[in-house]
């Protein structure tokens, strides 16, 4: 399930597991700042920019010690993962 309502359709299948697709994903609240050429030309595609959108409402948190929250995206031929991190501001 896609939460942005811009890009294109991403020009690969996407496989999603049973466990991924049975939790709704968080909202999409973050108003990118990228060029509309990126969004229009189709440099990224929905499912691209939902990932930038996830990172970014991230990283706008500060965790109690005061680092910056992260989020880091890994994918493998077999698999994507998210994962949320810490480092110093």
């Amino acid at each position: 399930m896609f939460t942005v309502e811009y890009g294109k359709k991403h020009p690969d299948p996407i496989v999603e597991t049973a466990s991924l697709a049975s939790v709704l994903p968080p909202s999409c609240y973050y108003k990118l700042a990228l060029g509309d050429d990126i969004i229009k030309d189709g440099l990224l595609s929905a499912l691209q920019l939902e990932s930038v959108v996830y990172a970014s409402q991230q990283h706008e948190h500060f965790l109690q010690g005061g680092e910056r929250a992260g989020f880091l995206i890994g994918m493998s031929s077999s698999s994507l993962f998210a994962k949320n991190f810490t480092y110093p501001p």
